[in-house]
């Protein structure tokens, strides 16, 4: 058993060393999002992700790059709330910003298996859309994105929590 799990680290380990740029690069950001989107349910503060954000991973990243992924974040709430079934009240309301502060009352209260599938879904559709560019369209897919966004989140932010 314990040599199963030591060949299976290695292989987590040779698989992160193997990512390429982009995805060094855009995996953390995804990742920050998501944990600045935790952070404004808790506080009910839609305003609070950007600030999250830019705690989390200060100087390091391009601010173009945390915005886009920010309000890529706001687009896809909820798409991806609704999907999951999460709410559904939402349909009723045009305005966006009224739309993430329903979700955010809402999305308070959810837990579990949800909870992940909803933060997993999110971290994985930012993930894929900053990497397509008009210079490299799909560069990262959407199964792809899950497998990058399941390892940086067990190796960096579960570890450090």
């Amino acid at each position: 058993m314990k040599k199963l799990l030591l060949k299976l680290w290695y292989w987590v380990m040779k698989l992160l060393k193997g990512l390429d740029k982009a995805v060094d690069r855009l995996v953390p950001i995804a990742s920050a999002v998501v944990e600045g989107v935790k952070k404004g349910i808790e506080t009910g503060s839609i305003d609070i992700i950007g600030e999250v954000v830019k705690t989390i991973i200060p100087g390091e990243f391009d601010d173009f790059i945390i915005n886009k992924a920010i309000a890529l974040a706001r687009k896809h709430i909820p798409t991806i709330s609704m999907q999951l079934n999460i709410v559904s009240e939402i349909a009723n309301i045009e305005d966006p910003e009224e739309q993430l502060i329903a979700l955010f009352a809402k999305l308070k209260y959810t837990e579990g298996e949800l909870w992940q599938k909803f933060c997993t879904q999110l971290a994985q559709q930012i993930l894929v859309d900053l990497s397509n560019t008009d210079d490299t369209p799909n560069e990262i897919t959407w199964g792809e994105s899950g497998v990058y966004v399941e390892l940086y989140y067990k190796t960096f932010i579960q570890n450090a929590a």
